[in-house]
């Protein structure tokens, strides 16, 4: 499984290493805490350059086998809508869990964009044991 993570060129460091540093309990996004990748490279290009003077994209290419076997959860626009406006509310971006290793579903903003929130220490070794290309 291909994906995209857009951020910086001081944070790419942190994150390519060596050895990789991906790190799931920093971070935080529209699902709360986690390190985000999405299906999307144009979106990934787009978001890295609209947010940082330094942008960054790096292609995580994820081993399928180990992939499925971690605890997944998918959820519909509707719930990332409503838990995103609650995580703001109660300012939990950067320490709300699903408690799975992942959770995939649409953006809360662009819902024809798939995200992955990578959450758990199984999920967080499986992203550093993966292999990274930068694309930008």
């Amino acid at each position: 499984m291909k994906v995209y993570h857009g951020t910086s060129k001081v944070n790419e460091k942190n994150i390519v290493g060596p050895p990789s540093n991906i790190d799931v309990t920093n971070g935080g996004g529209e699902m709360g805490q986690g390190f985000y990748v999405g299906e999307n490279l144009s979106l990934a290009i787009a978001w890295a350059k609209g947010k940082h003077k330094d942008p960054s994209v790096l292609e995580f290419d994820i081993v399928n086998s180990k992939y499925a076997q971690l605890n997944l959860k998918q959820l519909s626009h509707r719930q990332i809508l409503n838990d995103w406006k609650q995580i703001k509310a109660l300012n939990q971006r950067n320490s709300f869990k699903y408690n799975f290793d992942v959770v995939f579903g649409p953006l809360a903003t662009n819902p024809y964009a798939v995200q992955y929130k990578f959450e758990s220490v199984p999920a967080g070794v499986l992203l550093n044991q993966s292999k990274i290309d930068r694309i930008l």
